[in-house]
């Protein structure tokens, strides 16, 4: 009986089988158990919630974290990166972003599909012809799925992020415009109230005792001339005339 040799498994080009966003998460729980210090595999495992490094699922997640630059492995040994250190105390948002196209292009295939397609969704052709591009490349076809979803999710994840930076920038510019409207409406009240000053001390207010303690105030215009005094009489006058309300004795009709 003849045997025939089986041809062996093709193994798929280095590729994250999770997205950045994820990576980032799992990276900052290994960065609290031991900071940038280096750790045996198994510690790093369990870090990530995981009995050991020995599982599928371990070495998987452990290995898309080194294909994104986030964690190192010298030797049996794994420490976080001095990048990632930086990343998680950038002291703007404009360098956290930088970081973060970083880790997006340390892995060799993300860095193709980027160059070979950008880094904006809507720039993208379809799902169909990434998985195709990569089957190209020597991806098997369900390596090449996964690939593509964990592309798009991490692009996904730093549009986020700068769509944050932008809401904040324009919370930013709202305060900045309500601030100046609070201002331009405190200066012109200030301004109008300066105005109602002046125009008042061009006057000069007389008080007119009337009887049953009554009073008549008028305002006068400075300088004051006696054809003004004789205008003023002129327009009183007729103005009592015609009140019916008002009889010759000066009282109200009864």
């Amino acid at each position: 009986m003849r045997i025939m040799n089986q041809e062996p498994r093709r193994r798929s080009p280095r590729c994250p089988s999770i997205d950045l966003g994820d990576a980032l998460k799992r990276t900052e729980s290994i960065y609290q158990k031991g900071r940038t210090h280096a750790m045996m595999a198994d510690a790093a495992a369990q870090s990530l919630g995981y009995k050991n490094s020995g599982s599928g699922i371990a070495k998987s997640i452990l290995a898309a974290l080194c294909y994104f630059g986030l964690i190192e492995r010298k030797g049996g040994k794994f420490s976080v990166s001095s990048d990632f250190e930086k990343y998680m105390h950038a002291p703007d948002k404009e360098k956290g972003l930088h970081y973060l196209e970083t880790f997006l292009k340390k892995p060799t295939i993300f860095e193709s599909l980027i160059e070979k397609y950008g880094m904006e969704l809507l720039s993208l052709p379809s799902d169909a012809i990434i998985k195709y591009d990569l089957i190209e490349q020597g991806f098997r076809p369900e390596a090449a799925e996964e690939a593509v979803g964990a592309f798009k999710r991490s692009l996904e994840f730093i549009e986020r992020q700068q769509d944050s930076d932008l809401e904040i920038q324009k919370e930013s510019e709202n305060d900045t415009n309500i601030n100046n409207e609070d201002e331009t409406i405190k200066r012109n009240t200030e301004n109008k109230e300066i105005r109602n000053n002046i125009e008042l001390s061009e006057f000069k207010k007389i008080t007119i005792f009337l009887p049953e303690g009554r009073e008549a105030v008028l305002h006068v215009p400075r300088p004051f001339y006696i054809k003004d005094k004789l205008t003023i009489n002129r327009q009183i006058g007729a103005l009592l005339a015609d009140d019916e309300d008002l009889n010759d004795a000066g009282g109200p009709k009864g």
